[in-house]
């Protein structure tokens, strides 16, 4: 008799994510899944509960690796200013790096997931995704201006966040990497966010 073979979660997530990428989320059956990952529909069944079930999963499997991707680059700043200018640049990187997990991201919205059939603990993990994100948002702010009010968040969101997306979003929706060139312009972007605010913080400190 021969061995049964198994087939891990990643395994199955590739295959789903190449469904997704590919023809759209809609082509995503477990058929068509089972038939993208070479796992039988069983072995989908016994590792997620539902179709739904392995699309979230699918998603904050992505949205994960990204966030740590962010939170290993800022760790290794040697200072605040830095640290922000990191992981701004990590998104970048990460498009670069992983260009199958952020074009996912783009593809699929955590909001249609949480409200699509999930168990209740499935969405909650959802729902506290971007948590430690916040924390780290927090964290930068209070270090460069001194406190974690809305604007010091804005402005980190900005600089870590925002001006890398946008940079990134067009060609990842397109299924295509952006020009590894732009990333000295998104550097420079940042820091010029970085500068502005920090000039700004400095004077209303001395007023």
């Amino acid at each position: 008799m021969g061995r049964l073979r198994l087939y891990t979660a990643d395994q199955i997530l590739d295959g789903a994510r190449g469904l997704v990428l590919g023809e759209g989320v809609a082509a995503a059956t477990i058929g068509n899944i089972a038939r993208a990952s070479g796992a039988p529909p069983g072995s989908i069944y016994y590792r997620f509960d539902s179709r739904e079930t392995l699309l979230a999963e699918l998603w904050i499997r992505a949205a994960e690796r990204a966030q740590q991707h962010c939170m290993a680059a800022v760790e290794g700043a040697r200072d605040p200013a830095e640290a922000v200018v990191a992981g701004g640049l990590s998104i970048f990187d990460f498009v670069l790096s992983e260009p199958a997990d952020a074009q996912l991201l783009v593809s699929m919205r955590r909001t249609d997931l949480i409200r699509s059939p999930l168990p209740a603990p499935l969405v909650e993990r959802l729902r506290a995704l971007n948590r430690p994100v916040e924390r780290l948002i927090g964290r930068l702010a209070r270090q460069l201006f001194g406190q974690a009010s809305g604007q010091a968040r804005e402005l980190i969101t900005l600089a870590v966040f925002d001006l890398p997306y946008g940079s990134v979003r067009r060609h990842l929706l397109a299924g295509a990497a952006p020009p590894a060139a732009h990333r000295t312009y998104v550097e420079l972007a940042i820091r010029a966010v970085l500068e502005t605010a920090l000039s700004a913080s400095g004077a209303e400190g001395g007023t």
